[in-house]
C-alpha cells in the first residue's frame, strides 16, 4: 500500500460539497487504473470540540477511466481539521491509500 502527501480542502460547516481525491500520482505501474473504492473514512479530528462523527460522508464513487474518487461531505466544526482516508483497489491487484485533510472554517 502506498501513500503520498495529504491533499487539503477547506469548507464551511453548512456546505455540502464533493471532495475529489486524485490517485494518479500513486498509479505507478504501466496501465494501472482504479477498479473500485474499498472505503472512505474519517480517521481523526484535530481541534477543540471535534470528533470523527461530526462529518457526514456520502457514498464514494469514481468513473471508469479516471483516477479520482469523489465523496460528498457535509458538517464539521469550525477550527477543526479532519483526516480522511481513501482506500481503493486497482487493476494490478493492489490497494492504494491516500489521505486528505479537511479544514472547517467559519462561514
Amino acid at each position: 500500500m502506498s501513500t503520498i502527501t495529504a491533499q487539503t480542502l477547506t469548507k464551511a460547516p453548512e456546505e455540502d460539497i464533493p471532495y475529489g481525491m486524485d490517485f494518479a500520482p500513486l498509479l505507478t505501474v504501466s496501465g494501472e487504473v482504479l477498479t473500485g473504492v474499498i472505503s472512505v473514512t474519517c480517521t481523526a479530528a484535530d481541534g477543540a470540540g471535534g470528533a470523527t462523527s461530526d462529518l457526514t460522508l456520502g457514498t464514494p464513487s469514481y468513473s471508469d477511466g479516471t483516477n479520482t474518487v469523489t465523496v460528498r461531505i457535509s458538517g464539521g466544526v469550525p477550527g477543526v481539521t479532519y483526516r480522511l482516508k481513501f482506500l481503493v483497489s486497482t487493476s494490478v491487484a493492489v490497494e492504494r491509500r491516500e489521505d486528505g485533510l479537511l479544514n472547517i472554517v467559519d462561514s
